[in-house]
Formats: structure tokens, sequence, C-alpha cells
């Protein structure tokens, strides 16, 4: 079951983990943040922030580069921050964020307007109300009435 303030990511060397924001995490206690003590992020997250905060997310994405995030692949899965440690791993689904993130600020928005219309939202909400996900219409912009 998938939350808000968590994105499923690889974890520095193996495996694959759901890593969380405690706060913002869905679930109580809510997902880890941090592996062994080491803090995990995944670039993804910080492209999926450029809507909404652009310079800091851009910011981001650099300061990620800058570790040995980012290569001939585009960006790798995760890194963990105190030991530098990344995934290792480039996956499609990483760079599909990415690149939608982009092509949606780049377009001013376009990807909301194609999929937030009241066909797909009709459609879906029957799906996202059985698996229990907490419902965003009060929290996210340009929702379709």
């Amino acid at each position: 079951m998938a939350g808000r303030g968590w994105s499923p990511s690889a974890r520095p060397g193996e495996g694959y983990a759901e890593w969380g924001v405690p706060p913002l995490a869905w679930r109580d206690p809510g997902y880890p943040s941090e592996r062994d003590g080491d803090p995990v992020v995944t670039p993804h997250a910080a492209a999926m922030a450029l809507l909404h905060a652009p310079e800091e997310a851009t910011s981001c994405l650099a300061r990620l580069e800058a570790l040995g995030c980012y290569g001939p692949g585009g960006f790798v899965d995760c890194l963990g921050l105190s030991s530098r440690r990344t995934a290792g791993r480039y996956l499609v689904l990483d760079q599909a964020m990415v690149m939608a993130s982009l092509a949606h600020v780049l377009t001013g928005g376009a990807l909301r307007r194609a999929f937030a219309s009241p066909e797909v939202e009709g459609a879906l909400r029957p799906v996202i109300e059985a698996l229990g996900w907490p419902d965003p219409s009060a929290r996210l912009p340009g929702r379709v009435a």
C-alpha cells in the first residue's frame, strides 16, 4: 500500500526498500529515512519537487550529481549521504520520473492537464478508495472537480 512522504528505491549496496520522511510517512511509525545510520536519498524525489520548489530542487540535483549520483545511465537510484555509497544501478522508473518532472516544468504543467481530467479521476477514484489511500483532494492544487 502506498502512502505520502515516502518513495521506494534501492538500498545502497543491495536490496530494495521504502524510504520515508518520518513526520510525513503514512504508516505508523513510518518508513525509515536511513540505513544503519546512513541517511538515504533518491534523486528522482528531488526531480519530482521541480514544479513546486524549482531552485531548491535544482540545487539538490546539482549536489547529488557532484556526489557521484549521475552517470551514463542518468541518475543512480539512491545514495547514502554519509557513506557516499550508491545503489550502483540505473532504473528506468527513476529516469522516467526525472524526465516526466522536467517535461511537466518545461511545458507549464502539460502532464497534469493531460492526466488530471474528470474521466481519469472518475476511473481512478474507486481504485484509490478501495485501497484505503488518503484522499489528496484538499492538499493538491489544480484538483479536477
